[in-house]
């Protein structure tokens, strides 16, 4: 590699340069060049470059020197081809630009261009540009570019396709009013705008889709300078479903039965009232619009400023009873609810009054009512009270006589009685007995009725095992009974109450199968839904459920007492307790093939257990 300083004019000579001796207006230009600039003679071996003779330079090129060697390649080209392409070098963070010209056979202009600044502003201004195209095709709102002139499309982003229904090919190039979403004498003043307001506006607009439904627009728009000439962005965001809400706002509001008051957040002035809020206080309306909510004189009680916290902690007011002033006579009281709505994208405060003074009177009389209704029916209970002690003594004395005096006869008696005289006193002991049987009961289902269940944790695997262990006590079944017992788990119940619902139904049971070969039955439990219902299943007589109506009822039977014994009263009491735990009792049969009795204990009184079968 050679380089040679050439300066010398000798060398100089030897190329067929020489240096100028005047002031030449061409040397003055290859002197203050920005860029750096050579003249230089290339050594050549074998067709290739192989040295350079840099025989005249301007001062920009200095630093660029040591990148001669770099050129090489490139002035083998240039002597070849009489042309090179624009070279980049990349030296350091710096981006140099190289061109060379042939001067005579083996000479060349170089000329090397610091375009650092310049490829750093294309850079930047490529990110600008890419992130513009990002914001533009991926905004949410819709957004167009249009000449200023005549508001011609150039680009839309998708939203705008899509707010209006229409496709890009259809769109470039062509003007709303071309398209039909704008009418032309609208597209005039739009015009206008965009060049009367030079730094852009803000607008609403309405526009019309491609199949003709109108639209409500806020129209931002900017002017812009691209390569097609001064543009407008225009922004458009679709107001159209809140404008109709504002509308519809607005008709309830003026309709509404209820007092409403509208305060605007920031200013805390009175925006609207409506006619209603306006009877319920006597107010005119412009005692009110445009003044501080603050200094109207609205409640006698609770204080404003006891609401006013309320509101602060909560953020909102729901059905807090106040009592109104009212300029043309006495307070009126209200169910007061406040929330904090948008409104023409502000927030306002928007009260609520519902008028309680008529509801509260009644609701006074309903309180005397009740007040004098509930002496009546505790002293109508301490009655009954009264009345059943009375009956437990008043009868019990009779039918013990009549028991007792019955059985003198039969013992003192006997020798000299007739058959059929002894019978006739043992129907009398029998019915004595029964009829003693029925006070019982009728006594103790009056007093179901009188205090709430105490429910506790009950095991009802353990319960139902030792009632039916009690019941099958003295009860002659060999070894005809099949008894499947399902788990049942546990629930929060009255013990006490519960206990005599499981006897009666398995005492039925029992007693409705006793005259089948086997008698098969079934207790367990089901989930229906989040309900647990228990049931108590047989094989025996069953009833027809045309009566079944019947069957819950004080005193009533669906079999002749002759055959089933009992007192009718049984499956009352079984009502009366489910009910009073705030479940259902049913049941469900056919005659000759059996019965099923369910009932439930109230939602969530299931606490533990087994899985439960699904079955319907």
């Amino acid at each position: 590699m050679v380089i040679l300083d050439g300066n010398a004019e000798h060398t100089a000579k030897a190329v067929g340069y020489s240096p100028m001796r005047t002031i030449d207006p061409y040397r003055v230009l290859f002197e203050h060049l920005a860029a750096g600039a050579a003249c230089c003679r290339m050594i050549v071996e074998r067709d290739a470059v192989v040295g350079v003779d840099i025989l005249d330079s301007n001062a920009a090129f200095a630093p660029f020197r040591g990148l001669v060697p770099r050129l090489f390649d490139a002035l083998t080209q240039l002597r070849a081809v009489g042309r090179i392409d624009v070279l980049q070098l990349r030296v350091g963070g710096a981006l140099l630009e190289v061109s060379a010209y042939p001067v005579g056979d083996d000479a060349a202009i170089v000329v090397i261009d610091d375009v650092t600044v310049r490829d750093q502003l294309e850079q930047r201004s490529r990110e600008s540009q890419g992130r513009f195209e990002q914001a533009f095709r991926g905004n949410a709102a819709a957004m167009a570019i249009a000449h200023q002139r005549d508001l011609r499309i150039i680009d839309v982003n998708p939203r705008w396709l899509e707010l209006f229904g229409t496709t890009r090919d259809e769109v470039i190039g062509r003007t709303s009013v071309e398209l039909g979403l704008l009418s032309e004498s609208r597209a005039r003043d739009r015009i206008a705008q965009h060049q009367r307001f030079a730094e852009g506006h803000d607008i609403e607009l309405e526009l019309y889709t491609r199949t003709g439904a109108k639209l409500i627009v806020l129209a931002s728009a900017k002017p812009i300078q691209i390569a097609e000439g001064p543009c407008t962005l225009t922004t458009l965001i679709d107001i159209t479903a809140r404008k109709y809400a504002e509308e519809a706002f607005t008709v309830a509001f003026s309709a509404s039965p209820a007092g409403m008051i509208l305060v605007d957040g920031a200013s805390n002035l009175v925006s609207a009232v409506n006619k209603h809020f306006l009877a319920m206080t006597g107010m005119a309306r412009d005692e009110l619009v445009g003044r501080l909510v603050t200094e109207i004189p609205l409640f006698i009680s609770p204080s404003r400023e006891a609401l006013d916290d309320e509101f602060a902690r909560n953020g909102r007011l729901i059905s807090v009873e106040v009592e109104l002033a009212c300029k043309t006579g006495p307070g009126v009281w209200a169910l007061a609810s406040t929330e904090v709505i948008t409104l023409h994208d502000k927030p306002h405060r928007l009260s609520v009054f519902t008028d309680i003074t008529a509801l509260r009177e009644i609701n006074t009389e309903l309180e005397r009512r009740v007040g004098e209704r509930t002496a009546a029916l505790e002293t109508s209970n301490r009655d009954l009270e009264a009345f059943s002690s009375s009956v437990s003594h008043e009868l019990r004395a009779p039918l013990r006589a009549i028991h007792g005096f019955s059985e003198i006869l039969l013992e003192d008696f006997a020798t000299v009685l007739p058959p059929d005289a002894k019978e006739l006193i043992e129907r009398i002991r029998t019915s004595g007995s029964r009829m003693r049987s029925l006070v019982d009961a009728l006594l103790g289902y009056a007093r179901l009725g009188r205090d709430e269940p105490r429910r506790s944790h009950l095991d009802l695997d353990a319960l139902v095992r030792s009632v039916v262990d009690e019941l099958l006590v003295n009860r002659e079944l060999g070894g005809r009974l099949e008894l499947q017992l399902l788990p049942l788990g546990s629930c929060h119940a009255d013990p006490s109450l519960l206990r005599p619902v499981w006897t009666n139904l398995i005492d039925n049971a029992l007693k409705y199968s006793r005259t089948r070969a086997q008698i098969v039955i079934e207790i367990g439990r089901e989930l229906r839904g989040d309900e647990v219902v228990y049931y108590v299943r047989d094989n025996g007589v069953g009833f027809d459920m045309a009566h079944a109506d019947q069957l819950f009822g004080v005193f009533q039977r669906l079999h002749p007492g002759n055959e089933f014994e009992g007192t009718g009263i049984g499956l009352a009491n079984v009502r009366r307790i489910i009910e009073r735990h705030h479940g259902r009792v049913s049941a469900s049969s056919e005659l000759g093939r059996g019965s099923r009795f369910e009932f439930t204990l109230g939602r969530g009184t299931t606490t533990a257990g087994s899985p439960l079968s699904s079955n319907p």
